[in-house]
């Protein structure tokens, strides 16, 4: 199975679309409702949010979000991995590295300092994936609000 990346364009709103179904169904979301059209188009145009789609063929097999950060004490920006995901049937095939590393490629010629992710404690498989890819545990809390 031959599988290929690219980082979505901003007319590219149907590949979008079937890459948020899939975290939703991935990551089992309850009550799930995809965002209208206008906001997907206003993700795709923001250079601050992109997305990167891993295709099998023509279908999609898997994907990720990252943000953009920009760093108030250097001339350069961090990059954060919000969401990566892969359909379950093709989970543990290699797609996530290849994402992964389409990231990082990314990230490196775009001469961003640092990517980075979180993981939930509970979250052993992602905990795992990190790791065997190079990244470094840090310990840290996260502390959300609800607004």
């Amino acid at each position: 199975m031959e599988i290929h990346c690219q980082k979505l364009q901003p007319h590219q709103t149907r590949q979008l679309a079937a890459l948020i179904c899939l975290y939703a169904d991935v990551f089992e979301s309850k009550d799930f409702q995809l965002p209208a059209t206008r906001w997907l188009e206003k993700l795709l145009q923001d250079e601050k949010t992109f997305f990167i789609a891993a295709f099998a063929g023509e279908e999609l097999a898997g994907g990720l979000t990252a943000y953009i950060l920009p760093s108030v004490y250097t001339q350069s920006s961090s990059v954060y991995l919000y969401d990566l995901a892969v359909i379950s049937a093709l989970q543990r095939k290699g797609i996530g590295r290849k994402l992964l590393q389409e990231l990082k490629s990314y990230c490196s010629n775009m001469g961003y300092r640092e990517l980075f992710v979180q993981a939930e404690a509970e979250d052993l498989h992602a905990i795992d994936f990190y790791r065997a890819t190079g990244g470094n545990p840090e310990n840290a809390l996260q502390f959300s609000y609800i607004l």
